[in-house]
C-alpha cells in the first residue's frame, strides 16, 4: 500500500492523451476572442491643433494606430492633470468601419514630474548639481594638496637650518628637489584655478536651468489617462484624436499702427499674443484664436423672489427683546461653565452668538458676454505655431486691417502750446476691431503706445503720432475780469477773452483742429453767454459729446498764420461762490 503522502500514479491510454490535447487546443481557440478583447494599444500622440480662448484652450491630440479586427482599447497616457474631464471628446477616421465607445479617464500618480519639458529641465538641473558636487570635491582635494606641498616646503627649510652643519650639501640634488616641488606646486595652483573657472561656468548653467524651471511653475506629478474602447470588423489603420480643455492659457489682441507722413497712409496690423503654462509645449500645432468665452456660461441665472414687507416697529422691538434675553441666558450658561466667573470675565468666543449657517444655493451659470460685435470670431493662423509652456509670449500675425485715415494736427491751447499729429482712422471691412494695446510708428520710428477701444466697421478713432513741431501755437489772454451786472438783482460776472495764434511751417497745407472748452453750467442760476463779436465763427459744439467743448476746423496753407478768438461771459447770483473754474 503506497504511503498516504504519495499521490497515486495515473496512466493514460493513447486515445485519452489525444483527446486531452484536442480539448486543450479547443480551450485555447475559445480564449482568443477574450485575449483580443483585452488588447490595449498605447497611442503615440502629438498635439496637432489648439484653439485658444481668453482664459483657457482646447487642445487636440492625434495619433495613428494599427487596429486589429475585433475589440480593442486605445490608451492616451500622460495627459495634463489640470484638464477638464467633462470636456473630453474623441473622433477618428479609418478605411474600415470602426465603432468608438464611451471614453474612460482616470488620474495616475507618478514619482516623476508630469510635464515632459519640466521633467527634462529637472533632470538637467540634477545632472549639473551632481557635476558641481564632483568639482567641489576635486577643488577641495587640490586645496589639501596645495597645503601639503606648502607644509613640505616649510619642513624642508626648517630641517636645512637645523642640520646645516652636519649635512653633506649637494647643490644638484637640492636644486632638483626644489624644482620638483615648485613644479608640483604650480601645477596644483593651475589645476585649482581651472576648477574655479569650471565651477563658475557650471554655476551659470545651474542658474539658467533653475530660471527655466521656475518659469514652468507646475510641480505636478499627476497625469490623466484616457482610454477609448472601440471595435473594428477588419484590421485597419485608424487616425484617432482626443480633445480637451484646460486652464492656464490665454491670448489678447495687439496692434501695430504705422504712419507714412509723406502719403498720410496708416497701416494697421493685428497680432495675437499667446501665453500658456499648461505643462505641455505646443510644437508645430495648428493654432486658432477665438473670442468665445466658455467660462462665462451659456444661460441666464434664475431670478429669485424679491420679498418685501411692511416694517412693524412693535414686532421688531419684541424680536430685539427676545434676542437680548437669549443672549443673557447664554452668557449665564457660559459663566457657570467656567466656574461661576462673571460675564465680563468669560472668554469672548464663549459669549459670541454662533453665526447662522449659510444658505446653500444651487450653482448657476452666468450669461455669456458676446464679443466682436455680438458674434464669436475665430482667427485661424496660417501654417503651424510652437508655443512653449513657460509663459513666454508668442506673437502671431492675424491680418492687416482695412482702414482709411486723414491726418489732422489737433491743438488744445488751453493746456498745451504744441500741436499733435493725429490720424483720424476709420475701420472698414465687416469685422469689428477688438480692444487692445497698439504700438505706434511714425515713418518707421517707434514713438509710443496707446489702448485702442472696441471699433465697429465705419467707426472712427484717433491715432496720435506725437508732437508736430512744424505747427507753432501761441495763446494770449486778452481779458479776464470779474464784475457785477443787473439793476434790481445783482449778479457776479466773469468775462474772459483769449486769442490763439497758429502758424504752419510745413511746405504743404495742413489740416488743423483747435479744441477749447467753455464753462458748462450744472445749475440753472449759472448762465453762460458767448460774446459773438469776440469769438471766431464756424465752430462745432459739444464735440465728442463733451459739454462745453468747441472745435474749429480749417486748412492752413504753408507759412500761413491764423487766429482763433474765444470770448464768453459767465454770471451767477451775487454773494455765492462758484466752483469748477480752473483759472
Amino acid at each position: 500500500m503506497p504511503p498516504l503522502f504519495l499521490a497515486p500514479r495515473l496512466k493514460f491510454s493513447i486515445p485519452f492523451r489525444l483527446s486531452l490535447k484536442l480539448g486543450l487546443l479547443t480551450l485555447g481557440l475559445c480564449s482568443l476572442p477574450a485575449l483580443a478583447q483585452a488588447a490595449e494599444l498605447v497611442a503615440q500622440s502629438r498635439i496637432s491643433a489648439v484653439t485658444v480662448y481668453t482664459d483657457r484652450a482646447t487642445v487636440t491630440r492625434t495619433a495613428t494606430v494599427e487596429l486589429p479586427a475585433g475589440a480593442s482599447t486605445v490608451v492616451f497616457n500622460e495627459l495634463p492633470a489640470s484638464l477638464f474631464a467633462d470636456s473630453l471628446r474623441t473622433d477618428g477616421s479609418a478605411a474600415a468601419d470602426v465603432v468608438l465607445g464611451a471614453l474612460e479617464s482616470k488620474t495616475q500618480n507618478s514619482a516623476e514630474l508630469a510635464a515632459p519639458r519640466e521633467r527634462e529641465l529637472n533632470e538637467k538641473l540634477q545632472t549639473l548639481q551632481d557635476q558641481r558636487a564632483l568639482l567641489v570635491a576635486d577643488q577641495q582635494a587640490l586645496v589639501q594638496k596645495q597645503q601639503f606641498l606648502s607644509t613640505l616646503s616649510q619642513q624642508a627649510s626648517l630641517r636645512t637650518r637645523e642640520d646645516i652643519a652636519s649635512i653633506d650639501l649637494k647643490p644638484a640634488q637640492w636644486k632638483d628637489a626644489a624644482d620638483a616641488l615648485l613644479t608640483s606646486y604650480g601645477e596644483t595652483m593651475r589645476a585649482a584655478a581651472a576648477k574655479t573657472v569650471e565651477l563658475r561656468t557650471l554655476d551659470n548653467q545651474i542658474e539658467a536651468a533653475e530660471s527655466d524651471l521656475n518659469q514652468l511653475q507646475t510641480g505636478a506629478r499627476t497625469t490623466y489617462q484616457v482610454r477609448v474602447p472601440l471595435e473594428s470588423k477588419t484590421a485597419t489603420r485608424l487616425t484617432i484624436s482626443v480633445s480637451y480643455q484646460l486652464p492656464y492659457a490665454s491670448w489678447q489682441p495687439i496692434y501695430d499702427a504705422r504712419l507714412d507722413t509723406s502719403t498720410g497712409k496708416v497701416t494697421l496690423v493685428q497680432y495675437g499674443e499667446v501665453r500658456q503654462q499648461t505643462g505641455e509645449d505646443w510644437s508645430e500645432a495648428k493654432l486658432v484664436l477665438s473670442t468665445a468665452q466658455p467660462a462665462r456660461g451659456t444661460a441666464l441665472p434664475p431670478l429669485d423672489p424679491m420679498w418685501v414687507n411692511v416694517y412693524d416697529r412693535n414686532q421688531a422691538a419684541r424680536y430685539a427683546a427676545m434676542d437680548k434675553a437669549e443672549m443673557s441666558a447664554r452668557s449665564n450658561v457660559s459663566a457657570q461653565a467656567f466656574g461661576g466667573m462673571a460675564d465680563s470675565a468669560a472668554p469672548a468666543e464663549m459669549l459670541a452668538v454662533p453665526a447662522a449657517a449659510p444658505v446653500m444655493k444651487e450653482a448657476s451659470f452666468q450669461a455669456a458676454s458676446l464679443n466682436a460685435g455680438g458674434y464669436v470670431s475665430e482667427y485661424t493662423i496660417p501654417g503651424t505655431v510652437s508655443v512653449l509652456a513657460d509663459g513666454t509670449a508668442k506673437k502671431v500675425m492675424i491680418s492687416t486691417l482695412d482702414v482709411s485715415s486723414e491726418l489732422v494736427v489737433k491743438v488744445k491751447p488751453q493746456i498745451s502750446a504744441t500741436g499733435f499729429l493725429v490720424a483720424v482712422t476709420k475701420l472698414g471691412g465687416e469685422t469689428p476691431l477688438l480692444p487692445g494695446q497698439a504700438s505706434l510708428f511714425r515713418d518707421g520710428a517707434f514713438i509710443g503706445s496707446l489702448a485702442l477701444p472696441m471699433l465697429r466697421p465705419g467707426e472712427e478713432t484717433d491715432l496720435s503720432f506725437g508732437v508736430d513741431d512744424q505747427v507753432v501755437v501761441k495763446q494770449r489772454v486778452l481779458k479776464d475780469e470779474t464784475g457785477e451786472s443787473g439793476v434790481i438783482s445783482k449778479d457776479t460776472t466773469r468775462t474772459r477773452l483769449t486769442v490763439s495764434e497758429l502758424q504752419n511751417l510745413h511746405r504743404t497745407p495742413v489740416k488743423i483742429a483747435v479744441l477749447q472748452t467753455v464753462p458748462a453750467p450744472r445749475n440753472e442760476q449759472v448762465k453762460l453767454a458767448m460774446i459773438d463779436d469776440k469769438t471766431s465763427t464756424g465752430y462745432d459744439k459739444e464735440v465728442d459729446h463733451i459739454p462745453g467743448q468747441l472745435r474749429w476746423s480749417f486748412e492752413l496753407a504753408p507759412q500761413a498764420k491764423r487766429e482763433v478768438n474765444l470770448g464768453w461771459v459767465l454770471s451767477w447770483p451775487a454773494g455765492q461762490s462758484l466752483t469748477g473754474l480752473p483759472f
